[in-house]
């Protein structure tokens, strides 16, 4: 299934049965875009039963400030800080640790840095 913003990929695990989506995620960086992005990956994971989720990849949104570097804070910054921790809550994600580098985002000139990939999963991903 592709959408704006996504791909995703249903199938199932063949020792367990269980079924699985793995969505490959790359959001603009437009907050209004995030947002549609945001509300298009909860309707996809509410419309499912028992089904182990992976939302990774891109999602150009910080959890918290201290994710970017060397720009400017904004109130824009605050509301998307807000609306994706929501987002992460509403659909019971867990954000699993990257290894390596801090920072996966630079501008050319790296004048600023900032953390925006990133690997979600469910609970049922865990088990």
């Amino acid at each position: 299934m592709e959408g704006r913003g996504l791909i995703a990929i249903f199938g199932q695990h063949l020792k367990s049965k269980i079924k699985c989506a793995i969505v490959n995620v790359y959001a603009t960086c437009n907050m209004k875009d995030e947002v549609a992005l945001w509300e298009e990956l909860t309707t996809m994971k509410s419309a499912t039963q028992n089904v182990a989720w992976s939302f990774c990849g891109d999602f150009n949104a910080m959890r918290s400030s201290n994710e970017r570097k060397g720009a400017r804070e904004s109130g824009s910054q605050k509301s998307e800080i807000i609306g994706f921790n929501n987002f992460i809550d509403r659909n019971f994600m867990v954000k699993l640790p990257i290894v390596g580098k801090k920072y996966m985002g630079y501008k050319a000139n790296g004048s600023a840095k900032s953390r925006i990939d990133r690997v979600l999963v469910s609970d049922e991903w865990l088990q």
